[in-house]
């Protein structure tokens, strides 16, 4: 197996504690360059038995989920020679953090691990050495051949002083430029880090998951020939085995940050079982709805997408979007963007414009840029709260005849630079750029996620100098949505300024783990679920969040303890939605969630109404 191992806690103990959820990190023994490709071996304890073990323990407890969470770094995240692996490190603070500092999850009796996946990243620049040295020839004879044009057109004009010399200056520079440009692109390592993580990475997690999956089949057999020899063989254990874990699966959460939600969108399309006949669909019948299982151990739990380098037609059910049966997988999904991420903007959508086959811009944009439109563009929280709740008939029933959902792509959209203008994912007669072919999305994969629109997020960070302030922690001091250009241009500076630690610094694309909350609404979302994070909210005073709640909501939390679940829930989303509304957050909640996570209605026949509602609707 091409991956090393270890503990992203030493011998997984803090403080000579055992950890409640034990974190490891795996790395990707991919080579940068291919002539660097040498066999390693994890000579160091711990390896995947490991692993193996912990999972296998957890599934003895009495714990009702088990659960595997994967987090996936983004692009530029290499480690150069004599350089910290910051990766790792970071992982390691989010390791303590599960278990130090989150109330919610420490004091927890938790069946979950924590797998930090490192893959072969590469930082930029690149070697500008190798880009030079691994210029094809044809390349080499039009640079030199170029500089020497030019070389040649400056002595002539300053020989004979004649204008026409400057076409043969004109040309040189064209042709020179030419080879210029695509140095630079190799050293900007964006197509070689997408090459490695298609290549590389994929496979390597894949391959994991595949070990995993066969190591808690042994270990399930080797306890019944253990235990009950007399009772089975070899044969009859397996298949034993496998009907034990059919019971109680451990569910697969992602946490997908850039071009790790790439990583994580390809892994799960690979992982799903192509001959899933309730995957299967054709031009007749939309009405797909396939299995969370995979292998036969694992099931797919949430998806958090964190800034995701991918394109926006991914949340769209059209024939483009070759993940569509892949993510209806998940039970949760959620999507955390803002619309001053530059480096999508930039690298990303730059990228997309000779690579992706697009015949309009928009379509170039990235899932990590979308936001959450309205015509008032003040109001945070959750937005449609009110019309998810006004989807419910009057005796409190969820599905009753041609009562619709709440569709959530009227919400969304992307923000462009020209004026006030906005592209809507649904389409608009005047916007030929709008990315709905329909005026409704027949199989409603968009309405699975829950969007986070983080733009204008306010709060306290960890970044540098700053400690125990409100910023606004995605974009500069002062600046609201939508920005202009030269927001943006200032946005890129402090986003330079973020890599040296600067006090100026911003993360535009990272810094949702740097905020307080939008880092507890992550890591909360991705151990527990919606339901979870709503049952632990709802034990937590404003004040721990630096708020002071209103008088009628402050009355509510004082009295949810003597409620029913329900009813406790309720407030609980109350709570959440004003929260997020104070932090300046835009929240476009998926029906689906207020219906299982809230009203506590059962999560398969939700999901299995929710879907042919929604082709019954198109």
């Amino acid at each position: 197996m091409d991956l090393l191992i270890d503990d992203l806690v030493k011998n997984q103990k803090i403080d000579g504690k055992n950890l409640t959820i034990p974190g490891y990190f795996i790395r990707s023994t991919a080579p940068i360059n291919i002539e660097d490709d040498k066999l390693k071996v994890d000579e160091t304890l711990p390896t995947i038995d490991d692993v193996i073990d912990h999972l296998y323990q957890n599934s003895q407890s009495q714990t009702e989920e088990l659960g595997l969470v994967i987090q996936i770094h983004g692009y530029n995240t290499g480690v150069k020679d004599g350089q910290k692996d910051y990766v790792r490190e970071d992982w390691e603070q989010v390791c303590k953090y599960l278990n130090q500092q989150d109330n919610a999850l420490k004091d927890r009796k938790s069946s979950f691990v924590y797998l930090g996946y490192r893959w072969s990243s590469e930082s930029v620049p690149s070697s500008l050495k190798n880009a030079f040295n691994s210029l094809p020839s044809l390349l080499q004879f039009l640079l030199y051949s170029g500089l020497a044009i030019t070389g040649l057109g400056i002595l002539l004009l300053f020989l004979f002083s004649y204008s026409w010399f400057g076409i043969l200056i004109l040309a040189g520079l064209c042709v020179a430029s030419f080879v210029g440009s695509l140095f630079f692109l190799r050293i900007i390592v964006y197509f070689r880090d997408e090459y490695r993580a298609r290549y590389y990475a994929v496979p390597d997690l894949i391959e994991f998951i595949r070990q995993l999956d066969q190591g808690l089949i042994e270990r399930y057999t080797q306890h019944f020939l253990s235990s009950q020899a007399f009772l089975y063989d070899e044969k009859q254990a397996k298949k034993q085995a496998k009907e034990e874990w059919d019971q109680k699966r451990i569910k697969l959460t992602f946490i997908g940050h850039s071009m790790g939600g790439f990583i994580t969108t390809e892994v799960v399309r690979v992982l799903s079982d192509v001959f899933d006949q309730k995957s299967i669909g054709n031009v007749k019948n939309l009405n797909k709805q396939p299995s969370s299982n995979i292998g036969r151990v694992f099931s797919l739990g949430r998806l958090i997408l964190v800034s995701p380098d991918i394109p926006v037609n991914t949340i769209l059910s059209g024939r483009t979007n070759f993940l569509r049966s892949s993510l209806r997988r998940f039970e949760e999904a959620y999507l955390f963007s803002s619309e001053g991420d530059v480096a999508l903007r930039l690298a990303s959508t730059a990228a997309s414009y000779f690579s992706f086959p697009a015949s309009t811009r928009t379509q170039g944009y990235r899932l990590g840029n979308v936001t959450v439109n309205l015509p008032d563009k003040n109001v945070y929280g959750i937005v449609n709260l009110e019309q998810i709740k006004q989807r419910l008939s009057a005796n409190n029933q969820l599905f009753v005849s041609k009562k619709k959902f709440d569709h959530l792509l009227k919400y969304l959209g992307v923000k462009v630079l020209n004026k006030q203008e906005e592209r809507n994912l649904l389409q608009n007669k005047k916007d030929p750029e709008s990315l709905v072919p329909k005026s409704e999305d027949p199989e409603s994969i968009a309405d699975l996620f829950t969007y986070f629109d983080c733009t204008e997020y306010q709060d306290k960070t960890d970044y540098p100098g700053r400690d125990g302030k409100t910023i606004n922690v995605l974009i500069c001091p002062n600046q609201k949505s939508p920005l202009k250009l030269w927001q943006y241009i200032r946005l890129l500076k402090a986003f330079f300024d973020s890599f040296n630690n600067s006090s100026t610094g911003i993360d535009v694309h990272g810094g949702y783990f740097h905020g307080y909350f939008s880092k507890l609404i992550i890591y909360r979302l991705a151990f527990v679920g919606f339901e979870g994070l709503l049952d632990s909210l709802i034990l937590e005073q404003p004040k721990e969040f630096d708020l002071i709640a209103p008088p009628d909501l402050q009355e509510k939390l004082n009295i949810s303890g003597e409620l029913n679940t329900v009813e406790k829930h309720k407030i609980a989303l109350e709570y959440f939605s004003w929260i997020c509304e104070q932090k300046t957050i835009q929240v476009a909640a998926s029906s689906e969630r207020y219906y299982v996570d809230v009203l506590n209605e059962p999560r398969k026949e939700v999901r299995d109404a929710f879907l042919s509602q929604q082709n019954n609707e198109s």
